[in-house]
C-alpha cells in the first residue's frame, strides 16, 4: 500500500503523542517524523531524534526545511540508517513474548499494576 512506498511519516500528536500509526509506519519502512521528538520520553526507543526518528519543532515551522533535508539526495544513507535503527528496535517489541524480556518495560508494568490494585 501506500504506507509502504513512502520514505517519511508525518506523525502528528492526537490525544497524546504516541500513536499506532508510528509503529506501523516503522515496520512498514518509513521513517517517523514527530513534532517535538526530542521532547518525549519512551520505554521504546521510538522517539530518537536522528536515531529512530526524525524531529519537529513542535509548531510545525520547520517542516520545510527538515522534509527538504531528509530528502536530499545526498541524505540517503542518514535516512536509512534512521530507518534501519527505528526497524530495529520497533521488532524488540512487536510480539508480547519479546516484549516481556525486556526487564525495564517489565518493571514499569509491574510498578503500574501495583498502583493500581493499591488503590
Amino acid at each position: 500500500g501506500l504506507l509502504r512506498r513512502a520514505k517519511i511519516f508525518l506523525s502528528p500528536w492526537g490525544f497524546g503523542e504516541w500513536s499506532l500509526k508510528d509503529e506501523e509506519a516503522v515496520l512498514s519502512g518509513a521513517v517517523v517524523l514527530k513534532p517535538g521528538a526530542s521532547l518525549l520520553r519512551s520505554l521504546i526507543p521510538m522517539y530518537l531524534p536522528d536515531e529512530t526518528c526524525l524531529d519537529l519543532r513542535a509548531d510545525g515551522r520547520d517542516m520545510g526545511e527538515v522534509l527538504a533535508a531528509a530528502l536530499a539526495a545526498s541524505n540517503a544513507s542518514r535516512l536509512e540508517r534512521i530507518q534501519a535503527r527505528a526497524y530495529k528496535e520497533q521488532r524488540a517489541y512487536v510480539s508480547y513474548g519479546s516484549a516481556v524480556k525486556v526487564p525495564e518495560l517489565v518493571s514499569v508494568w509491574a510498578e503500574l499494576i501495583g498502583r493500581i490494585r493499591d488503590g
